[in-house]
């Protein structure tokens, strides 16, 4: 193929942030349309790719060809504590082991789920409809194209973002 790029049908090896060796400690990946994401061991979490719309979560809107921290929501240190990553679109979410989630990226659909239709290039807490505090007991987050939903301890499902043909479920 040509210079930077695979052939199809080959695997190569992931390289870390600085390009110097294998990105390691990978726990969970999430293959998007354009960008990548992974949730490593230590509870951070790294993206490359397309990042036009903030969906690698490091605070600027621009594409990668190495894996980026992903900040937390200040932007000063990276996020921590996180589980996995699910990021299929434009936007990517991140459940945490503390029982929370972030989202990022595209969001004019409402599908970052803070109450806005405000785009973030870094993460944001997801928010219930009529609450000031992030959704809490999170276990499970599944990113969609514009929409998203989160599985919580008690086994209900809450969804956001885009209802076109009914895709949050509320009748």
């Amino acid at each position: 193929g040509a210079a930077g790029f695979a052939s199809p049908g080959h695997p190569i090896v992931v390289l870390d942030e600085a390009g110097t060796g294998p990105l390691q400690d990978v726990a969970d990946v999430s293959v998007g349309l354009r960008h990548l994401c992974a949730a490593l061991s230590t509870g951070q979490a790294r993206c490359w790719g397309e990042g036009s719309w903030g969906q690698l979560g490091q605070g600027a809107r621009v594409d990668s060809l190495l894996p980026v921290v992903v900040t937390d929501p200040s932007g000063t240190a990276p996020l921590t504590d996180v589980t996995a990553v699910s990021g299929p679109w434009d936007h990517t979410c991140a459940s945490l082991g503390s029982g929370e989630a972030r989202c990022w990226g595209k969001n004019g659909e409402g599908q970052l789920g803070d109450g806005t239709i405000t785009s973030r290039a870094r993460p944001v807490p997801l928010l219930p409809h009529d609450a000031s505090e992030p959704l809490q007991e999170v276990v499970e987050i599944a990113a969609g194209t514009s929409s998203s939903c989160a599985r919580v301890l008690s086994g209900e499902v809450r969804c956001w973002g885009s209802n076109v043909d009914g895709a949050v479920g509320d009748g």
